[in-house]
Parts: C-alpha cells; structure tokens; sequence
C-alpha cells in the first residue's frame, strides 16, 4: 500500500460528470459537432419574397409586408398591425375579415398603420387603410343600432322597483316606525 504525499493535489478535472462517465465505460469522449439553429429574428420575420410568391395578386398583403419588411422588429413592436398581415395571408387577402374584427383592435392596427405610412402610401397600404377604416365605421353602426333597440327608460326595466300608493294611515303608521316612534293606533 501505498501513501499518497499530502501536498500533492490533483489538478481539477474540466470535463463533465457525464463525460468521464462515458470514458469509464468505454466511449469517445469527443465534443459532437454544434447544431446550427436558425437565427430567432430570420424566423420571426417573413421575408417579403415568401408573400409576393404566396399572394402576387394581392396588393394588400404584398404592400403591408413590404411596409413592416422595411422596419426591423415591427412585427414584434405592432402587434395589432402584424395580426392584420397574418390575418390577410391565412383567412382572407381581401381584408373582408375585418368587419368580424373587435373594435379596439381595429382602431389600434389603424393607429399603427398611420404611423408607419409614407407621405404617398402604394394603392395597396391606402385601400388597407380604407378597408380598415369601413370596417371600424360598419362596427360603430351596428353600435349604434343595438343602443336604438335598448329601451331608453328605467321604467321599461322588469327588475326595477314598482312605486304604488297607500292610503294616509298606512304612511303615518310607516313614517312613525322609520323616525322611531310608537306607531298610533
């Protein structure tokens, strides 16, 4: 048996627990090779050939991805805006799906399309801008026809409280009960 010297230590190991496992029992221990992944942002944003080959005859989405192609990370900032693009390439490229859009998301996505519209926008981000804009107009409509419909007068409430008259005894007996009073008889 032998002593091991006391001011010997062993250097630290660098590799893995899971490395040295795998040289224990008889494997390589060589690294594999790195996994190239695709770039998050080239994912997230499409790029403006993918729609022009998706939809070439419709001037809506090819102007609208050209417009948030040229911002980088628009996508992400305009939410609102980019659920319109989505919307035009997968439901409908006519932009007919925003009349059954909510009324906040409409003007918000129109708020955000003003922002970003050059001094003379294409034919295609100014017919999108119609569109959206008909669309909020056709909601405030309806908005208003359902607030015509709706009865305007508390009186045409069926849980409201009903108001009858009572004779004079029943409301000096009542008022005496409510201020204290022993109620005469």
């Amino acid at each position: 048996m032998t002593r091991r010297d006391p001011s010997h230590t062993p250097p630290p190991e660098t590799t893995s627990l899971w490395r040295r496992c795998r040289q224990a029992l008889g494997g390589t221990s060589s690294p594999k090779p790195a996994i190239e992944r695709p770039n998050a942002k080239a994912q997230a944003e499409p790029r403006p050939a993918q729609a022009t080959a998706e939809a070439p005859d419709h001037p809506l989405l090819t102007d609208l991805t050209t417009l948030l192609d040229t911002v980088p990370g628009s996508r992400k900032l305009l939410r609102h805006l980019a659920g319109v693009e989505h919307g035009l390439r997968k439901k409908d490229p006519t932009g007919m799906f925003l009349f059954r859009v909510d009324a906040g998301v409409l003007r918000t996505s129109l708020r955000q399309l003003d922002g970003l519209l050059p001094l003379s926008p294409p034919r295609g981000l100014s017919a999108l801008r119609a569109r959206i804009a008909s669309a909020l107009a056709a909601h405030d409509k309806r908005e208003k026809e359902r607030e015509m419909l709706a009865p305007r007068s508390d009186l045409m409430q069926a849980h409201k409280l009903e108001v009858a008259e009572v004779s004079a005894s029943d409301f000096d007996r009542l008022s005496a009960q409510f201020q204290g009073r022993p109620a005469s008889s």
